[in-house]
């Protein structure tokens, strides 16, 4: 199970952040720790399940065209109150 929560959560405390500018770029640290365990797993022919918010589709498109792997995408909908709750918990 690879997280990008708990990647960056583990980056925040570390490090902190003063600023919105800082925060960003902890939370890019940690989109690029994930991007990398997921290229280890492939590497290592094993399976993994990952948590993480897909903006951007080019890096897992560009990891189908170069490996011969299966991405099964997992959507979870909730309603704007649950989800807005869980953001501020965070």
């Amino acid at each position: 199970m690879i997280s990008k929560d708990i990647e960056q959560v583990t980056l925040f405390e570390k490090f902190g952040f003063q600023s919105r500018e800082e925060k960003l770029k902890l939370v890019k640290e940690a989109d690029r720790i994930v991007e990398q365990n997921i290229l280890q797993h492939i590497a290592a022919d094993s399976d993994a399940v990952f948590d993480k918010y897909v903006r951007d589709e080019s890096f897992f498109q560009e990891i189908k065209q170069k490996y011969s792997v299966r991405i099964v995408y997992i959507y979870v909908y909730a309603d704007a109150e649950t989800i807005c709750d869980r953001y501020n918990k965070r």
